[in-house]
């Protein structure tokens, strides 16, 4: 089984994706006997799905005694259009949310942007979704992080991120 996580700093991350896919609860069972303190979430398309994720790990951490809302979670956006369009309207406080990472990997390589296009170069929509994630996360007090291409300056990618009112950068690990 492969297993994604985001790395930040030195933590290492749970991914889980697709929150509305009954075949991502087997990975949720498999993480849960790990007993995270957070977990990231992809294919986050709006609020709704944040709440979806968090009524799984709630039946998950009773299973597992854990006390309610041990796990935290960290909204992946910018993945698809559908999820930039999300970030515009005004989200709810969710206990469990505690951060959002903008990650357009996918939405750049689906717009036939490189991955390491420099943001500058972007085209306005994924700027503003940037942006967007940072204004959010003021919104909801909790920290926003930016998603970078393992293996190019992270020391000037973070410098930027924390610039731009970031908390600081993650990169992205497949573990077999």
């Amino acid at each position: 089984m492969m297993d994604d996580y985001l790395i930040w700093e030195d933590r290492q991350i749970p991914l889980i994706a697709e929150p509305n896919d009954p075949s991502s609860e087997p990975r949720l069972e498999a993480l849960m006997a790990t007993r995270p303190a957070i977990v990231a979430v992809r294919g986050i398309s709006g609020f709704a799905d944040l709440q979806h994720v968090s009524s799984r790990l709630a039946v998950q951490e009773a299973v597992h005694d854990l006390p309610g809302g041990h796990v935290k979670l960290w909204a992946v956006m910018g993945e698809t259009p559908h999820s930039l369009r999300a970030m515009a309207t005004q989200w709810p406080r969710l206990h469990r949310l505690s951060g959002l990472v903008f990650a357009p990997e996918k939405l750049l390589t689906t717009m036939q942007i490189g991955v390491d296009t420099p943001i500058e170069e972007w085209p306005d929509a994924l700027r503003m979704g940037r942006n967007m994630t940072v204004l959010m996360s003021l919104e909801l007090d909790i920290p926003a992080y930016e998603w970078t291409v393992s293996g190019l300056d992270l020391a000037a990618a973070n410098e930027r991120s924390l610039r731009d009112g970031f908390r600081g950068v993650v990169t992205l690990k497949t573990r077999a």
